[in-house]
């Protein structure tokens, strides 16, 4: 790779390699060593994890939804359950009760999301 009059390797060019299957493989291989690390190094905080995961828990409002966006006649929007970490999609007919749209989660399992807006398609 060259930029600036400079010159370098790129050791994680083959991470950018998503179609090959080889790539991928090897992906999974360091991405478990990658998680293995980080559990090793952050280790010692697993009490002060745990204690600010409660205190963030504890404060936040589980009555919490999105206002309801019309999609033909549908309104469609996202609430937290009680006890439950990541929120539910659910729709209603603008004139009816609610219906889940998904009863699990989509984000469980995962450590970290990022969540994107729906869109019509």
């Amino acid at each position: 790779m060259t930029a600036h009059g400079e010159t370098w390797e790129d050791n994680y060019s083959w991470m950018s390699k998503l179609n090959d299957k080889v790539a991928m493989r090897h992906m999974d291989v360091y991405m478990e060593q990658e998680e293995k690390y980080t559990e090793a190094a952050m280790a010692d905080t697993e009490r002060l994890q745990s204690k600010l995961q409660s205190e963030m828990a504890s404060r936040m409002a589980f009555d919490l939804s999105s206002p309801p966006v019309r999609w033909g006649p549908w309104l469609y929007y996202r609430r937290v359950e009680e006890g439950q970490q990541f929120p539910v999609l659910c729709r209603r007919l603008a004139s009816l009760n609610e219906e889940f749209v998904s009863h699990k989660s989509p984000f469980a399992g995962f450590d970290y999301i990022q969540e994107r807006e729906l869109s019509k398609s």
